[in-house]
């Protein structure tokens, strides 16, 4: 299946799209830097915002990925507020699903996006144009990562419910990720207190 990414960042959903056996076309990037680093990931990476974008000109995709910025509704940040730029951002989002019309469309955010005017007029678009849509919260450690990560999963398929999501059956500490990986690291000198965390490694979670 084609799979494209708006707000492709460093390319890392496209990534994973891979590893599902799906095949990476297109994504859209803003910051230059970061631009740099998904083009040596994958190839036809544009370097644009997605507001004003002419998607009448890219390739249709099976599946549409969007990860619109997530700083205005971050609990890091304090007197949150949505921003006429997040609004303008949804309405790109809903301008990408409208014209390239993909099988299935994935949104990821942060919890706070749940209660957005952006997520709302984007839910509206998918109904309008015949997709099911379903929210999950997710917890990054259900599904086999070293890391307690929450992140709203918004899923629409074009006239179907979407199917359920497997997790994992227990939680793994980062010392399990990486223990394939131990053997062949350098030797170095940790400090005390790194010492004193490594202790207890396999119930060692980083949190954000």
């Amino acid at each position: 299946m084609k799979f494209a990414s708006l707000f492709t960042g460093f390319g890392l959903a496209d990534i994973g799209a891979m590893d599902a056996g799906c095949k990476p076309i297109w994504g859209i990037e803003y910051d230059p830097q970061i631009h740099e680093v998904a083009s040596r990931n994958h190839r036809n990476i544009h370097l644009a915002s997605v507001i004003g974008f002419d998607y009448t000109a890219l390739e249709k995709p099976d599946i549409l990925w969007a990860s619109p910025p997530c700083i205005n509704y971050s609990a890091a940040k304090k007197d949150r507020i949505e921003l006429e730029w997040d609004l303008q951002i949804a309405e790109a989002i809903v301008q990408a699903i409208s014209i390239l019309k993909p099988a299935a469309f994935i949104l990821e955010n942060v919890v706070g996006y749940r209660k957005s005017v952006a997520l709302k007029r984007i839910e509206e678009c998918l109904y309008q144009n015949g997709y099911w849509c379903n929210r999950i919260l997710c917890n990054a450690a259900d599904y086999g990562v070293p890391q307690t990560r929450k992140r709203l999963i918004l899923r629409a398929v074009k006239g179907t419910v979407p199917g359920s999501m497997l997790t994992t059956d227990r939680w793994i500490g980062w010392h399990e990720a990486i223990a394939d990986l131990i053997p062949n690291l350098p030797e170095v000198e940790l400090a005390p207190l790194a010492v004193a965390e490594i202790a207890g490694s396999d119930t060692f979670y980083v949190t954000h």
